[in-house]
């Protein structure tokens, strides 16, 4: 247990962040990943804390936990490597102002979301990236996770698009800092909810999703469509039978919805969707940032992804230097990225 407590608090340090004791429970690596056996309950979890706690292997600080051989944590945008050699306290003082912008930002893009819902198609959304982690900036964007309606995927998009434009909230690939802002950067269909590209990053990123729009329980299903999370992760993918956060449900707006999707269910709807799904993946496909080396860009009938400069390789390299540190030989790979 002691190897499955580390590795997970040492992903949290790759990753940027001081865990909880619930959040090491919930995130925690699974242990025959790590060379150990048994299912640690969260009583396990909480008494190994304190043990290696006392020990002076892991320091704690209000609640949170950080490995006591810290070397590397991801700092922000600003460093040219991405890394930062930092002492503790710094990491420490860092989370507890995430906190509070974490608190802020989820109040304005709640509130900010409620139109999402007016777009014809949309089955769920929930936040990812920084605001679903807790780890926020003033800074950061609004990630957000997209389950639509098989056959009007690229419809969804060009929805979500027009709505969150005409707030002034959508963030637009000219911007690298845009401060809540929209960012849609995954989309899957509600007949695709199986991931196909896999790894401990991947499949950590799906166990952090934060759904605040599901009406008919579409993420219970990509749960279970994602059993191969637990080979990584012990929990694997488990978004419990509430909602942590919810947009407030509109009659008027969901009435707009349902005759829009009337419409666009006929003939009419599917001829708009073939145009978009041409012009959309024209469009992609002849963006230099899309076959650029470091991330993952995807548009098909069944998916769309957007993460051209994504932080999987480093985060896991980081991981796979702390791993090696902790006597470890296993070394996870990424999930195919450029």
């Amino acid at each position: 247990m002691e190897y499955a407590v580390l590795a997970t608090l040492y992903y949290g340090a790759a990753s940027g962040t001081p865990l909880t004791v619930v959040q090491v429970w919930r995130h925690l690596i699974a242990p025959g990943r790590v060379g150990t056996d048994g299912v640690p309950t969260l009583g396990h979890i909480t008494r190994e804390l304190g043990r290696l706690t006392a020990t002076g292997q892991v320091w704690e600080r209000d609640g949170w936990y950080l490995p006591a051989h810290l070397t590397e944590v991801p700092m922000g945008q600003t460093e040219s490597a991405g890394t930062s050699a930092v002492t503790a306290d710094r990491v420490f003082e860092r989370r507890l102002v995430q906190a509070n912008i974490n608190a802020d930002k989820w109040r304005s893009m709640l509130s900010h979301s409620r139109w999402l819902q007016v777009v014809p198609f949309v089955r769920a959304l929930a936040a990812s990236g920084s605001l679903a982690a807790g780890t926020t900036g003033r800074d950061s964007d609004w990630d957000l996770f997209v389950i639509a309606r098989h056959g009007r995927l690229y419809t969804v998009r060009l929805g979500l698009v027009l709505v969150s434009a005409l707030q002034g909230r959508l963030r637009t690939k000219h911007q690298r800092i845009a401060p809540d802002r929209f960012c849609f950067n995954h989309y899957v269909t509600d007949q695709g909810l199986k991931i196909r590209h896999r790894s401990l990053f991947v499949a950590d990123a799906l166990a952090r999703l934060v759904p605040f729009y599901d009406p008919d329980n579409l993420f219970g299903r990509l749960a279970q469509a994602n059993g191969w999370t637990r080979t990584y992760l012990m929990h694997g993918v488990a978004y419990g039978p509430r909602m942590r956060q919810t947009i407030h449900p509109s009659r008027p707006l969901t009435i707009v919805r349902r005759i829009a999707e009337a419409v666009l269910s006929s003939s009419l709807g599917t001829i708009l969707e073939t145009v978009l799904c041409r012009w959309q993946q024209w469009r992609i496909d002849r963006d230099p940032v899309t076959h650029a080396r470091g991330g993952r860009v995807i548009a098909d009938d069944r998916e769309i992804e957007f993460h051209p400069r994504s932080a999987e390789r480093g985060t896991l390299a980081r991981y796979n230097r702390a791993m090696t540190r902790l006597g470890i030989s296993l070394t996870e790979e990424d999930s195919g990225l450029h």
